[in-house]
């Protein structure tokens, strides 16, 4: 593997980590102060903006992320996973790099187990700025 390969799955290890703990409020040195967050395909977030609906109880992050009965409720079904819930599941991630330019790169991410929910994520995808590499896409 490259050495950015080996850096972004380093980011990835570590955003999984948290992501599975609860604790988003420390991707802040994840992100780039200039370019700010994508938490979803559309939803574009700045750093401080993505920090403060990472703390509401309720917001976006709380619901998608967190709360698998709350999700339910809010969408109707019973058949819904959070983020948290499909990292869970997967036992495992496998990942493929999908470099576009020696700056960004995509991660397709396949799951050790329980494959047929690998859909339900988001491809995460980062961007490299100042010689660091930093998240720009959630799950």
């Amino acid at each position: 593997m490259s050495k950015d390969a080996d850096e972004i799955l380093a980011l990835l290890t570590q955003i999984t980590q948290l992501t599975k703990n609860r604790k988003l409020e420390e991707l802040k040195p994840f992100i780039s102060d200039s370019k700010g967050i994508y938490i979803d395909l559309k939803s574009w977030k700045s750093k401080e903006e993505f920090l403060e609906e990472v703390r509401k109880e309720d917001g976006y992050i709380d619901l998608y992320f967190y709360h698998t009965e709350k999700l339910s409720k809010e969408k109707g079904e019973l058949n819904v996973r959070t983020v948290r819930d499909l990292l869970i599941l997967s036992e495992g991630l496998k990942v493929d790099f999908h470099f576009e330019t020696n700056q960004a790169c995509e991660i397709k991410l396949r799951f050790e187990k329980n494959n047929e929910y690998e859909t339900e994520l988001n491809n995460p995808y980062f961007i490299k700025e100042n010689g660091n590499w930093y998240l720009y896409r959630l799950f």
